[in-house]
């Protein structure tokens, strides 16, 4: 770097500072940090807060330039307090981030930065807790035997995050291995159980009429009803999968990381869960097609 910066000065006579290494991979880290930071504020309640934080921000450069000085007094002792406002408000987005930066870094499947890094499982994966493509086959089954009929369903499938600390309202136990059968009988209208959410964990049914928390974030349509609202809220804050019937139109929808894809056939359908499997080959091959299928949305 100093033979590159000693050869401009000799060439065109034009000094520039000795930049070493560690500068550029300090300024690597902080420009992937700071663009994450502002792809997860966009879609949350606070972008328009930080919008707002940016336009004062500018206004206390202009009065500083200016000499205003009555301004910059009170902006400078007001910084604190506003900032303590700031983490106060917004803790809940904050105890999100975090949490899902945690899960990303070291999920406990060996999908996790810090997984991959010291290759230490403590998860039980038992073949009876295991998530198979049985599994999905009887989810499949199951949804679409239901949308035929437009009978609602809601079915929450736990990825790596554990997902009881998130359900506002844990239902009835069920403790049961996933059966399309079975799944029917408890959404069928009238029953004790058909109201709420199913939560699968692995290949058993974990409980019932489970009641889960709304979306906080913006840009899921208002047009949709409440139980893609609830799909959508606890996607936000887990790793969590969640399949929608649509008790008005039949139509099948599945949501994760806070968003909502609608009118999904079976094999689009089968696509999104088998990448949840914990058959090591199931799972490659089924990212792969995910991840393909993302990039292409964006």
């Amino acid at each position: 770097m100093r033979f590159i910066a000693e050869f401009i000065y000799n060439r065109f006579n034009v000094m520039i500072p000795y930049i070493r290494f560690i500068d550029i991979l300090q300024i690597l880290l902080l420009t992937i940090v700071l663009y994450n930071v502002i792809l997860w504020l966009r879609n949350t309640k606070a972008w328009n807060l930080l919008k707002g934080i940016i336009i004062l921000l500018l206004f206390y450069v202009v009065a500083a330039v200016f000499n205003m000085t009555v301004i910059v007094w009170l902006v400078n002792n007001c910084l604190s307090v506003v900032i303590m406002v700031f983490v106060i408000v917004f803790q809940p987005e904050f105890r999100q981030a975090l949490e899902r930066l945690g899960s990303n870094m070291g999920s406990g499947n060996g999908s996790g930065f810090l997984a991959r890094l010291i290759p230490i499982d403590i998860g039980d994966h038992s073949e009876k807790n295991q998530f198979t493509k049985q599994t999905v086959m009887e989810i499949l089954n199951a949804v679409f035997a239901m949308a035929s009929v437009k009978t609602g369903a809601l079915i929450v499938i736990q990825n790596t995050m554990p997902i009881v600390h998130y359900v506002q309202r844990w239902g009835t136990d069920i403790d049961a291995v996933v059966g399309s059968e079975l799944l029917i009988n408890i959404f069928e209208k009238d029953t004790p159980l058909h109201d709420g959410a199913v939560v699968i964990i692995g290949n058993r049914i974990a409980s019932a009429k489970c009641f889960l928390p709304l979306n906080e974030m913006e840009g899921i349509s208002s047009r949709l009803g409440t139980r893609h609202h609830a799909a959508a809220g606890i996607s936000e804050i887990t790793d969590s999968v969640t399949v929608i019937v649509s008790e008005q139109t039949g139509r099948v929808s599945v949501a994760r990381d806070g968003r909502i894809k609608t009118n999904l056939d079976r094999k689009s359908l089968e696509k999104e869960l088998l990448t949840l499997c914990t058959d090591e080959k199931t799972q490659t091959s089924a990212k792969s097609v995910w991840k393909r299928n993302r990039q292409k949305q964006q």
